[in-house]
């Protein structure tokens, strides 16, 4: 249930838990702000808004170097959508821990985040290190939109394996983007590899299907959503897809969707008539969504 009042940053959702410290991890966003990045590399490292390193230029710089230099976290996004600077130290700075990917005939547009924590040195001897995977539609820029995100945390569990088979394939996939001269390529592979005895903690659903869409992935969807006999299902996306609403409207009969008047303009009379027409749980957001007073 998506509930308005709980409503979390994007500096909440990576800052490190309690008595934790970021470890490594790997991001993805379509486009990309580089003063966004810097507020997210330094909330990793447990450094707030607040902090005076913000507003001591000096110290601000420092600070971001040595956090850089760690070489623990990594970000792809779409060739062409990485946001000017003006400071061209701070740009050589941030090159180290960006990576940009070209998609012939299409876009680089996931919104996805594995992110390890480590206990502290006092609390090494009772806590197991953290995985946070956090799935959203948020860019990594400083937009104020209403943006919707999922994050679930997980332990390793030596007698789990198998159930993050498809997040993992994304990720190696991801991963074979990156430029082994800039980064430590086999340290972010072992990440993505310990995911294989990671288990989740999410109440009432199960975690076992991640799909990277594209290429023959929204067939093997459309498949398993068959197999699952799943019967709800919904659809949050400023983008609709005339063929994949079929499709999934052919397995899913109960279909809620958040979307924009655009998007739904966009899609074909036959399939609107088939299959959206008569759905009452079609919801329209304003163009200019910002917060919950602009929800239309």
């Amino acid at each position: 249930m998506f509930e308005l009042s709980n409503r979390k940053t994007l500096v909440d959702l990576v800052t490190p838990p309690t008595g934790f410290k970021f470890e490594r991890g790997i991001a993805t966003s379509y486009s990309l702000e580089l003063d966004t990045l810097m507020r997210v590399l330094l909330a990793l490292q447990s450094y707030n808004s607040e902090s005076d390193i913000i507003n001591d230029r000096f110290a601000f710089l420092q600070t971001l170097t040595k956090v850089i230099n760690k070489g623990n976290f990594l970000i792809f996004c779409s060739s062409g959508h990485i946001s000017s600077y003006k400071s061209s130290k701070v740009v050589t700075l941030l090159d180290n821990v960006i990576s940009d990917i070209y998609v012939e005939d299409g876009k680089f547009h996931p919104k996805v985040w594995l992110l390890k924590y480590a206990p502290l040195e006092k609390n090494k001897a009772n806590r197991d290190d953290i995985y946070r995977f956090i799935c959203m539609s948020k860019n990594l820029t400083n937009s104020d939109f209403l943006e919707a995100s999922f994050s679930v945390e997980g332990k390793r569990n030596n007698r789990l394996r198998g159930k993050n088979k498809n997040l993992i394939s994304f990720l190696k996939d991801v991963l074979s983007f990156a430029d082994k001269n800039k980064v430590n390529k086999e340290a972010f592979t072992s990440l993505v590899r310990e995911l294989d005895g990671v288990e989740f903690e999410i109440p009432d659903a199960d975690f076992e299907y991640f799909y990277q869409f594209g290429k023959e992935s929204a067939k093997k969807l459309e498949r398993n959503l068959e197999i699952k006999n799943i019967k709800k299902g919904a659809i949050i996306s400023p983008f609709l897809n005339s063929t994949f609403i079929e499709g999934l409207a052919k397995k899913v009969k109960d279909i809620i969707i958040i979307s924009t008047q655009s998007a739904l303009d966009g899609v074909s009379d036959r399939v609107y008539d088939a299959y959206l027409k008569n759905n009452e749980n079609i919801y329209i957001l304003a163009d200019d969504v910002a917060s919950e007073e602009s929800l239309a």
